[in-house]
């Protein structure tokens, strides 16, 4: 739960005589922003930590994250808006007084920046800002030598411990296994969850099966409804306990689509259809790994014999509902187990098109 600073701010932006500002696009917000915010935090009564972006939705995770790295700092106001303030120093007063920040009590507003160009930018925009603000405004150059932002961007896994918490969760590389039964993805999973150090999460619909002592055939649009929104719940959970940016889901909503489009009447699955759009779209995948069936069925107390040739019909509709989802770049479809291509040889190729991602 998080901490209500509400009341604490507000005694201390009431009193704020020396503030501090930060303003940038912080996506994600980094190490060098922060240290910043500390430099910040170390030199001033108030430290306003201002996002921008010109997308509503981005902008809005971007606050919310904002918000919640800095919860326990009670000195500490987050907002955002569309564009720099830079662009536009005359927005500097409304912000302070969103901020609650007595304005007739202000002493010196500084400006914390760590490129040059944007200090020239202020510069030249100075004569933006009103008079009563202008001569308040004092400039300073980050001394921090951490890397630019620019190059976390462009290479989020490179430099994943770069990446502050919560931001960490929009930059996981997030790589699904969906297959039939009996197809092995689960032991491929775990094994490559080892040989990568990535978090993994598992299958709830064969666990809550087996607690309920039911088969596939079993199944009601109600249990549908709750592999879904189960499923995405512990994907989640792998994402946000992911260390070094990776993490491997066992199953996702898409293969639960699918179930539900053989097995199901389609009465049924229609019914279940915006739920499965829903979810979908909100659990982006940057890789599917499907594994085509091995032709051996296991009898593990879940799935029913009866769905063992049932392989095939699986793997086709995952194709064409990969592609109705607009994933199809991202499936990646591996040779059935036989003679001639081992487990072995399905755990290299998958270890070589996971790299190819990263």
């Amino acid at each position: 739960m998080l901490e209500n600073k509400q009341p604490q701010y507000n005694e201390i932006a009431r009193h704020a005589q020396k503030i501090g500002l930060i303003n940038g696009y912080f996506a994600p917000f980094c190490q060098s922003h922060y240290q910043m915010v500390i430099k910040s935090l170390c030199e001033n009564d108030l430290t306003l930590v201002i996002g921008y972006d010109d997308i509503p939705s981005a902008l809005a995770r971007q606050i919310r994250h904002l918000k919640t790295f800095f919860q326990n700092e009670p000195s500490v106001f987050v907002a955002g808006q569309p564009f720099p303030i830079t662009k536009n120093l005359a927005a500097i007063p409304q912000l302070l007084a969103k901020a609650q920040v007595n304005l007739n009590q202000l002493r010196q507003l500084t400006w914390y920046t760590a490129k040059t160009s944007e200090e020239d930018l202020i510069l030249a925009n100075l004569k933006q800002a009103p008079k009563t603000l202008a001569n308040k405004i004092n400039l300073v150059k980050s001394a921090w030598t951490g890397l630019d932002p620019k190059k976390i961007q462009a290479n989020p896994f490179k430099y994943f411990d770069q990446i502050t918490k919560p931001f960490r969760a929009d930059y996981v590389k997030k790589i699904a296994f969906i297959g039939a039964p009996s197809t092995g993805k689960t032991t491929l999973i775990r094994r490559l969850a080892q040989s990568f150090n990535a978090s993994f999460s598992e299958e709830t619909a064969r666990d809550l099966e087996v607690s309920l002592a039911i088969n596939d055939d079993d199944l009601t649009v109600d249990d549908y409804r709750f592999f879904v929104t189960s499923q995405h719940e512990v994907n989640q959970k792998a994402v946000l306990h992911s260390t070094n940016g990776l993490a491997f889901l066992d199953t996702t909503p898409l293969a639960t689509a699918v179930y539900a489009k053989l097995y199901l009447t389609e009465n049924q699955y229609q019914s279940l259809k915006p739920l499965f759009d829903y979810y979908i779209n909100l659990e982006p995948l940057d890789l599917i790994i499907a594994t085509k069936p091995t032709g051996i069925f296991a009898l593990d107390g879940g799935r029913s014999e009866e769905w063992a040739d049932d392989g095939l019909r699986f793997f086709e509709e995952l194709k064409r509902q990969a592609q109705m989802y607009h994933l199809s770049d991202r499936f990646v479809a591996l040779d059935t187990i036989g003679p001639d291509y081992s487990f072995y040889d399905r755990y290299c190729d998958t270890t070589a098109k996971i790299k190819n991602i990263l």
